[in-house]
């Protein structure tokens, strides 16, 4: 039996739409970690733009709501291997902290661009 892929969670803003940039982000993270799954929050915005290149993919994204949550974070951080935050509001700011508490690896690509 094989081992499970990477599990990398990606978080952004709930009014941020920009497939091109998460299409760029997500191929490079590809590119560079190989095969993943995905958990992202499901809402709207940067979800949904993870969900849609998922598909396009054919890769394994889930919706988990949870991941905006702190329980989740210190019940899972162990099988994270890290953490895509795309530009967002208070939110988005709280779960890359609480990676980062939980020593999960953050990247942040377009940090530059400040809130969506």
């Amino acid at each position: 039996m094989s081992a499970p892929l990477p599990l990398v969670v990606v978080v952004g803003g709930r009014d941020r739409r920009r497939d091109r940039d998460v299409t760029a982000v997500l191929d490079a993270l590809v590119d560079r970690r190989g095969a993943v799954r995905l958990h992202h929050g499901g809402g709207e915005g940067c979800d949904r733009s993870v969900a849609a290149w998922a598909r396009r993919r054919a890769m394994i994204a889930t919706a988990e709501p949870e991941v905006r949550r702190w329980r989740w974070w210190a019940a899972h951080a162990g099988e994270v291997t890290g953490l895509v935050a795309f530009p967002g509001g208070k939110g988005t700011r709280d779960v890359a902290r609480w990676a980062r508490e939980l020593d999960v690896s953050v990247w942040e690509p377009l940090a530059a661009l400040g809130p969506s």
